[in-house]
């Protein structure tokens, strides 16, 4: 077997994982299988990351090195972590046993996504990442929320894809090129001063500003998080923002370099838009999945920050940030399907009295909330501290003012989920049935939030390691 065809195992485990699942869909008996099909794919493309192949281009479009291994590592944990979230029933369901192929293919996607070495696989990436979410959000066909939300989603889903093949067509017109290298080298030549080329640049980093909902690409999370069902808004939440923003990363200090002066100031003070529009519509939010919806604009905010810097060397603290902000998520999530299961609302006031019923429960979703708001000494603290120190490293002290403030507001309506829990009186407080293994994955996520602040440094060091070939 070529290196070619060993270094895309781990997308070829998860193609016939998914092939497997959808034709398991059609025959009877065969829930369990199902349920097993994506946990095997997974393990199995992650089994191939971890085996060590050579750091070359495979292609002119296909390319693995560290940044590659750290992403796709990232994104095929969270997938397993959340899949383990996910009851066996809801797979078996027989509306939703199509669910597990159509995620495969969609994690399938965003892999491609994260090698892309090129215009063309970053756009089939995309699309193939994204097309099984627009059919999974509208999974539940008796909700009239779901079908609505599945709509908004696939109109400005489909804007954003036409903005992008157009940025694409532009480049090309341009500069003679979809390879990364050589738009790079353009980027840094003759495309300085050319504002065609500029305006493709704008366009196809706009495209990937919708997909990780960076204000003003974000008036759809919203409304896509509480009309799907919990289930998938979980995987929503983690799976395409993990690939996105690996993309949106890669495209700024990749092809587009020569602009990242330009193009720096424009997305830090879009990111300082994403993170006060995020704190503010957050406030008013009574139903905690649009709340979550509301924190994760202004958190994407604060990734996109690092990035706006124009250093590579701050891509480390990008990395670290989105890794504690996803698990925080994958956590608190994990506790919002059993909560649902369970008969409760959604709604913050069902969450009160939760404390005096379920103590443990309560105290592992306080690490998840506070880790969330960047307060001490949880990990999520340190993400955002060296955001801003980046931020003041590189002289930008009104936007570095900007982050503590928008951290400050976004205290309050984090807390209103804790003050709900531990200070307000519950009538009817759901009993709650987890199962061991969604104990574990928030257990593990709690441990993480809490202890990898005394291994910071390794920490940044695997981050700084990651980004090193970017």
């Amino acid at each position: 077997m070529s290196i070619s065809l060993l270094a895309l195992l781990p997308e070829i485990s998860l193609i016939i994982g998914a092939l497997l699942a959808m034709a398991s869909s059609m025959c009877k008996h065969t829930h369990r299988f199902i349920y097993a099909v994506p946990f095997l794919a997974l393990l199995a493309s992650l089994y191939f990351i971890f085996q060590p192949l050579s750091t070359e281009p495979l292609t002119n479009s296909i390319e693995i090195n560290s940044f590659t291994f750290t992403f796709k590592s990232l994104l095929l944990i969270a997938a397993l972590a959340l899949i383990l979230s996910i009851s066996d029933k809801y797979f078996a369901a027989k509306s939703n046993t199509e669910l597990s192929g159509l995620l495969l293919f969609s994690l399938t996607g965003g892999m491609i996504m994260i090698s892309s070495n090129g215009l063309l696989p970053l756009y089939l990436g995309m699309e193939l990442m994204t097309l099984p979410f627009y059919i999974m959000v509208a999974s539940n066909l008796d909700d009239r929320k779901a079908q609505e939300a599945s709509v908004k989603y696939f109109v400005l889903g489909s804007i954003s894809s036409c903005f992008l093949l157009l940025g694409c067509a532009l480049i090309y017109g341009t500069c003679g090129s979809i390879d990364f290298a050589q738009i790079r080298n353009y980027a840094l030549t003759d495309g300085q001063g050319n504002h065609i080329f500029a305006l493709a640049c704008i366009f196809v980093l706009s495209a990937f500003c919708f997909k990780i909902s960076l204000a003003p690409f974000h008036v759809w999370v919203p409304d896509v998080y509480q009309g799907a069902s919990t289930h998938i808004t979980a995987l929503l939440s983690s799976l395409p923002k993990i690939a996105s923003l690996a993309a949106f990363a890669k495209l700024m200090y990749r092809p587009f370099y020569g602009m990242i002066v330009d193009l720096s100031y424009v997305y830090i003070t879009m990111s300082v838009l994403s993170l006060f529009t995020g704190a503010f519509a957050a406030f008013k939010q009574k139903n905690i999945k649009r709340l979550l919806a509301c924190a994760s604009i202004s958190q994407v905010g604060f990734m996109v920050s690092a990035l706006a810097t124009g250093k590579s060397c701050d891509i480390q603290y990008f990395t670290l940030y989105m890794a504690v902000y996803m698990v925080a998520n994958i956590g608190l999530f994990t506790f919002l399907i059993s909560f649902e299961r369970s008969g409760g609302s959604l709604e913050i006031e069902q969450l009160s009295g939760l404390a005096s019923k379920n103590p443990v429960l309560s105290a592992l979703l306080v690490v998840f909330i506070i880790s969330m708001a960047g307060i001490p000494p949880f990990i999520g603290f340190f993400g955002k501290l060296y955001v801003i120190i980046a931020l003041i490293e590189s002289n930008l002290f009104p936007f570095a003012y900007c982050l503590v403030l928008a951290s400050l507001v976004s205290i309050y309506y984090y807390l209103k989920i804790i003050k709900a829990m531990y200070f307000d009186k519950g009538k009817n407080v759901a009993k709650l049935d987890i199962g061991c293994e969604k104990w574990l994955i928030m257990f593990i996520c709690a441990a993480f939030c809490t202890f990898c602040a005394v291994k910071l440094d390794s920490l940044l060091l695997f981050a700084k390691n990651s980004a090193g070939l970017l």
